[in-house]
């Protein structure tokens, strides 16, 4: 698994092209203000290892959260930090696994809509070496 992590001051994605059979129905409203905002790809390597690699990530996500002060998180599966894609389902499920480990521990988590290819709209800060972080798990 790569995570991507931006604290961003506003993020929000505005659909452009169905990319998927299987893509979410609907397109919520993607407007958000002071949040972490989490790209993640999971990889084949994570197909064998689906709760412990949410785990493993949920814990890296809280530790990012409790430097950059925020209890929101919006997690995006991203497929573009890694030559080594996880099939599609997989990787839904992984992200609804962090996405649930994290709302248990008492965090706002989100996810942006499965597949879709988005614009993407990111202001990100860079007031802490943490506002933005990269990790191989």
């Amino acid at each position: 698994m790569k995570i991507l992590s931006f604290n961003a001051a506003s993020f929000s994605t505005d659909p452009v092209t169905r990319q998927r059979d299987d893509a979410d129905e609907e397109y919520p409203d993607t407007n958000w203000q002071d949040v972490l905002v989490v790209f993640i790809q999971v990889e084949t390597v994570d197909e064998d290892r689906q709760q412990k690699i949410a785990g493993r990530a949920a814990k890296l996500i809280k530790w990012i959260c409790s430097k950059v002060e925020r209890k929101h998180v919006v997690l995006h599966s991203f497929a573009h930090l890694s030559e080594s894609k996880a099939d599609p389902a997989i990787a839904q499920s992984v992200l609804t696994a962090i996405q649930e480990r994290l709302q248990r521990a008492g965090y706002l988590a989100e996810q942006t809509p499965w597949g879709w290819m988005n614009r993407l709209h990111l202001d990100a800060l860079g007031d802490r070496h943490v506002d933005r972080f990269f990790k191989s798990l």
